[in-house]
């Protein structure tokens, strides 16, 4: 009998080897019929094996305990994978036949169009949005789900990669095809083999599983193309009707209704919490053994937990309050759009406000899902401590009443948190029917439209100081203005320059000088009037302060230092417009004295800008700074032996004949030296000059004229003159000194 056992053992033991070795060599895609019978064949071989106790055909096999147990571990997951396997090609054939009736639908749709006819209302309209909605989380979650699957296919892959590398060597490592038919041998194969055959048959379901995620893409984008053309048709065709929006508002009033209510008993049920909670604290001052204060602290804690619940659910109700309100404002607006079409600056309104609410409502979103995973492992928390062994029952039954208020405020956060998400779908869909309304705007809503922005930009605020804002159009007003009134007091000041420089005896210089105060005020007091309009205060440019002041003691002091000086020159006039004037060797007239430079123009018509420090820092000739009289001379020289007073008289009637010479004070001649080669005479005479070469010119004028009248007289105008004497007592002594540049030798 024990031998024959053994003999059935050895030969169900080469069953499932040669049957898994078999079953590894499938194919990359397994027929129904042949994973139905894998699967019966596993759940044969692991019934069989589950009745034998491991110890017996351990031994009786010559093999381990343990060995035995990882046999039957691998055969169930073998099992398990065949079962995906099955799953997957089932849930394939399903996701096929949801496709073609989608496909079918689709084409009915195309054929024959929405099977409820026009008009229609903005609660059916939306009931096509939420389809679209809840198709378009189904593709991406399907999409999500795909690339998640490749990433596993691609992990398996490369470990079936390793089991195969690792089941060829041990083929090889146990020899000979005999040797391969010992127990021991044949279950080492098997704990090889079966997961080789693992990792196949999950890479079929995985294989099947992602063309079954690639099919409902597809369905989804037919539902979704479908669902988008229901939705533009039902949109355009959509009324005012006042059955379906009573309808919606009567059901948010019933809600509020009942919230009302529970608010009330809530606060009515908040009394006896409070009362209780006050009891539980006086409890606690009057304990006195450890056991008696951990029974009161918990009692405390557990009552404290139900006036916390309380408090919260009156909060979420009053919010719940809220929410519902907005919600029966957001049907109104809808069909007052639908209604009547309204003003552009009514919807931007309305989208403003719609987008800030969505934004809040994420916020909260956000807040109770975090109340809630706190809620959760405190709940948790409290069902381990109530597993805990040694927890008396007076502990226990506090605790099971702090987890049954705990409870139900996740409950209440629950019911906020649906309201919040109705909400939500309620903002958006009236964000998305507003934002169709403005995608077709009329001219004048073009116009409207244009008109706003620039109002915005206008009104956009640059910066505030004392609350007072500097926005763009006080800016852009200012310059205007500024510009304008630039304009008009240059013309005003120059009209005022031109009539004092007419009705009055004021020299050039005063008038320039009166001239250019009168601007500088004027600009003063155009900038203050700008300042004084727009209502921006001397304090809003304060921040500048600093960078004038480094401004002024870096890089403006140059500048600072001319500008003073322009003043002080128009104030004290060591120069005046219309002085000739020579500076660094500079000889011009003086044309504008402005608040930087003077500006002169030379002989050569070329203007020359000088700093007007240089006027007094440096020494400037003005040849016409009291009157434009100036005296001036000729020196000549004429030969020895010449008559000194036919010379004077020759010089005197040379200069009196220049009509430009003043006769008084009249010409000056003087016998200024005995030169080397002549007798040197200096004529001295006066003259008014007004230009700059007008000097020039009369001196050149008389020594013409002297040039002349000394030709009359027979006088001889010297010229350098050498004489050489010789000694005639003595020879002179001639010596050739040869060629300097002849070679040496």
């Amino acid at each position: 009998m024990k031998f024959g056992r053994t003999i059935f053992i050895c030969f169900f033991v080469l069953f499932w080897t040669s049957e898994s070795l078999l079953a590894a060599n499938l194919g990359q895609t397994a027929s129904a019929e042949m994973i139905d019978d894998r699967i019966n064949s596993l759940d044969t071989t692991i019934h069989t094996i589950s009745k034998t106790r491991p110890e017996q055909l351990a031994k009786e096999l010559n093999v381990t305990r343990q060995q035995v147990e990882e046999k039957l571990l691998a055969l169930t997951a073998l099992h398990s994978a065949y079962v995906g396997l099955k799953n997957a090609l089932a849930g394939l054939e399903k996701s096929e036949k949801e496709l073609e009736t989608s496909q079918q639908i689709y084409e009915d749709f195309n054929t024959r169009g929405m099977a409820k006819k026009p008009p229609y209302s903005l609660t059916f309209h939306d009931s096509i949005l939420a389809e679209m909605s809840t198709a378009t989380r189904n593709k991406q979650n399907t999409q999500l789900a795909l690339e998640m699957l490749q990433k596993n296919i691609d992990d398996y892959t490369d470990q079936l990669a390793q089991k195969e590398s690792d089941f060829r060597q041990l083929k090889e490592k146990l020899g000979t095809p005999s040797s391969l038919q010992t127990p021991e041998n044949l279950l080492k194969i098997d704990l090889m083999a079966l997961p080789v055959e693992r990792l196949k048959t999950m890479l079929q379901a995985f294989g099947v599983a992602a063309k079954q995620y690639e099919i409902e893409t597809s369905n989804a984008d037919i539902q979704i193309k479908q669902l988008t053309a229901q939705e533009q048709f039902v949109g355009s065709n959509i009324h005012h009707d006042k059955e379906d929006l009573d309808h919606q508002l009567e059901l948010i009033q019933k809600k509020e209704t009942d919230i009302q209510k529970e608010i009330i008993r809530f606060k009515n049920d908040q009394d006896a919490v409070e009362k209780e909670w006050t009891t539980a604290q006086q409890a606690i001052n009057k304990a006195q053994t450890e056991q008696e204060r951990n029974l009161a602290q918990a009692y405390l804690k557990s009552r404290d937990e139900w006036r916390k619940t309380y408090i919260v659910a009156l909060n979420l109700k009053q919010e719940s309050l809220k929410l519902l309100n907005r919600q029966k404002k957001i049907w109104q607006l809808r069909y007052a759009m639908v209604k009547e079409p309204l003003a552009f600056d009514q919807q931007k309104q309305i989208i403003d406000e719609a987008e800030k609410s969505l934004s809040n409502l994420n916020q909260t979103l956000l807040i109770q899902q975090n109340h809630l995973i706190n809620l959760q492992k405190q709940i948790s928390a409290i069902e381990n401590l109530l597993q805990e062994a040694g927890t008396s029952l007076p502990v226990i039954t506090h605790l099971g009443i702090e987890k049954s208020a705990l409870g139900r405020q996740f409950e209440r956060r629950l019911e906020f948190q649906s309201i919040i998400i109705g909400t939500d779908q309620s903002e958006q869909n009236l964000l998305a029917q507003t934002k169709k309304f403005m995608d077709t705007p009329t001219v004048k809503e073009n116009f409207f439209q244009i008109t706003q922005i620039i109002k915005e930009i206008w009104n956009l605020e640059i910066w505030v100081v004392d609350q007072n804002s500097m926005s763009v159009g006080k800016v852009f007003t200012a310059l205007i203005i500024l510009v304008t009134g630039l304009f008009l007091a240059k013309f005003i000041v120059h009209l005022i320059h031109i009539k004092l420089l007419a009705s009055s005896q004021l020299k050039e210089t005063t008038a320039s000088a009166v001239h250019k105060s009168l601007s500088y005020f004027a600009y003063l007091m155009v900038f203050l009037l700008v300042l004084r309009i727009v209502n921006i205060p001397l304090t809003a440019f304060a921040f500048l302060g600093g960078a004038i002041a480094i401004g002024v003691g870096f890089g403006a002091q140059n500048l600072i230092n001319n500008f003073i000086s322009g003043f002080i020159i128009l104030g004290e006039r060591p120069i005046n417009i219309g002085d000739l004037i020579e500076v660094d060797g500079i000889l011009g007239k003086v044309e504008e004295i402005g608040a930087r430079c003077t500006r002169v123009r030379t002989g050569e018509n070329i203007h020359k800008l000088i700093p007007n420090s240089s006027f007094l820092e440096k020494n400037i000739t003005n040849w016409t700074l009291s009157d434009n009289r100036i005296r001036t001379k000729i020196v000549i020289g004429v030969a020895y032996g010449s008559s000194v007073k036919t010379v004077e008289a020759a010089l005197i009637k040379s200069v009196l004949a220049n009509e430009k010479i003043l006769k008084s004070p009249g010409p000056l001649v003087l016998f200024s030296d005995f030169g080397d080669n002549s007798l040197i005479f200096e004529v001295y005479f006066w003259v008014v000059i007004r230009m700059i070469l007008e000097k020039k010119q009369i001196e050149s004028q008389v020594r013409f004229e002297i040039d002349a009248v000394f030709r009359e007289e027979g006088i001889v105008i010297a010229f350098p003159q050498r004489d050489l004497h010789f000694d005639a007592n003595k020879p002179l002594s001639i010596q050739l000194m040869g060629n300097p540049f002849a070679p040496k030798p």
